[in-house]
């Protein structure tokens, strides 16, 4: 629902808020050639971009996991507007499993930066 949407935005930008007014009072503490210097400086862009983007009217990604026998994931896979299917060896997710999102790239593979890269500003 849109009233679901708009909760779930105006959380992620509180959140984002909060995170980012942490991160900027701890940056003056770390040197600046600390490589965590440069991390705090990418991660107050990054939840500003949150900051702003987070909108319940704004464009929406919607993604799936689907447990199938192999032969229909794979053909899952063939259809045009599918862009990834991760065939794994069974259908057990392992206690603390994670799932990530896809970035632009990623559409015959799951790429793994250890930082998302930032949408261009």
């Amino acid at each position: 629902s849109t009233e679901a949407l708009r909760g779930w935005a105006e959380e992620q930008r509180a959140r984002a808020t909060a995170d980012r007014a942490e991160i900027a009072a701890l940056l003056p503490t770390v040197p600046a050639t600390s490589p965590f210097a440069a991390f705090y400086r990418d991660e107050l862009v990054r939840l500003q971009f949150v900051r702003d983007g987070a909108r319940a009217d704004g464009a929406v990604v919607f993604a799936l996991v689907v447990r199938a026998p192999v032969r229909v994931l794979m053909a899952l896979g063939a259809h045009a507007p599918v862009r990834l299917v991760d065939v794994g060896l069974n259908a057990n997710v392992p206690p603390g499993g994670t799932y990530r999102g896809l970035l632009p790239d990623d559409v015959d593979r799951l790429s793994d930066p250890p930082q998302r890269p930032l949408p261009p500003h």
